[in-house]
């Protein structure tokens, strides 16, 4: 989970680019970054319209990163992590971007008087944006790794891991989030602050 995913350039009157599926066979594990029922379903049928038939694809939510909650990982992820197979490890998730004005998409003064980010919309400003305003919702995939390479630098005893008590579904959430984070980086620009974890 290193490189920039390739984006789909929208045709002529589409609302919004989407991720490429990734070209690497499967099967695929999809972690999803979502903080909302709407946030979820918009991935999991991005997921079922774009995944090549005959390949299996699992769809797992992960805590999100753009919210303090107490959302725990979802066990079905270790589980998953403990079979003794090599799946794609596929980061996703919505990003919200604020309107367009005269092809420049920036935060205005008069966003300040609106309750809450426009970059993280609470559930209500979500499905208010969805409905009048589809072209601020984008799909964002990070770079997919290989269960074995991630579990690989999991492993290295200068990082988190298992020296340090960090289990690897816990690994594999940190580094799917540092993933859509630097993807988020390339849509919005390096000024735009990332948060660190």
């Amino acid at each position: 989970m290193s490189e920039r995913p390739q984006v789909r350039v929208p045709v002529e009157g589409e609302a919004a680019t989407e991720p490429a599926w990734p070209e690497d066979e499967g099967p695929y594990v999809l972690l999803l970054d979502v903080s909302s029922t709407l946030e979820y379903e918009t991935l999991r049928r991005w997921v079922e319209e774009h995944r090549p038939g005959g390949q299996p694809a699992v769809i797992i939510p992960i805590p999100a990163s753009r919210r303090i909650t107490r959302q725990r990982l979802d066990p079905r992820l270790g589980a998953r992590l403990a079979e003794n197979d090599d799946p794609l490890l596929v980061p996703l998730r919505v990003v919200w971007l604020p309107e367009e004005e005269r092809g420049v998409r920036r935060v205005r003064v008069r966003d300040i008087f609106i309750p809450g980010d426009p970059r993280d919309p609470n559930r209500l400003r979500q499905q208010w944006i969805k409905a009048r305003s589809p072209n601020r919702m984008r799909i964002m995939m990070g770079e997919p790794a290989r269960k074995s390479a991630v579990d690989k630098r999991w492993r290295d005893p200068g990082g988190h891991g298992p020296a340090d008590g960090t289990p690897l579904e816990e690994y594999v959430s940190l580094q799917a989030w540092l993933a859509l984070e630097r993807a988020e980086r390339g849509l919005r620009g390096s000024r735009y602050k990332v948060p660190k974890f």
